[in-house]
């Protein structure tokens, strides 16, 4: 994996906890107490992080097959989780956090124009332009008989 996208994918796995997991704790609270609604947000989000650790270890390491094999289903839960953070707040559910983000001006707009101003950080190719440049790549090197007379 490229260097770049998996210190990303690292990242992108700590900030995972906000949004989701975090209303589904404060949901949980006050029905099972604060250490169970911890431990059942936390434990997905950790073993996200635990298998990102292993992203670019031999994939024949028994440990590191499991621990990646691990984030990614513990991954479908902390999805889950943000779908029905998403849910609750289209249908109404509003939290003294967001009045507080809201107050500072931190809204969800801002990231996402900033993302978009950025020219060539999300560039996405067609697997035509992806073809082209390969074809092109493979005329222009010299072949080893043409590179060795």
């Amino acid at each position: 994996m490229n260097g770049l996208r998996v210190a990303f994918l690292k990242i992108a796995a700590l900030f995972s906890f906000c949004g989701g997991p975090l209303l589904v704790s404060e949901r949980l609270k006050p029905h099972f107490g604060s250490q169970i609604a911890f431990l059942v947000t936390f434990v997905p989000v950790g073993l996200m992080l635990f298998g990102a650790l292993f992203l670019e270890d031999d994939i024949g390491d028994r440990v590191a097959r499991v621990a990646v094999w691990s984030g990614r289903q513990a991954l479908y839960v902390v999805v889950a989780m943000h779908a029905y953070a998403v849910w609750c707040f289209a249908h109404g559910l509003r939290v003294p956090e967001q009045y507080r983000l809201s107050k500072l001006g931190l809204t969800l707009r801002d990231p996402a124009q900033f993302l978009e101003s950025q020219p060539y950080m999300f560039a996405v190719f067609t697997n035509d332009e992806v073809a082209r440049v390969a074809g092109m790549a493979r005329h222009a090197a010299p072949s080893r008989r043409q590179h060795g007379q």
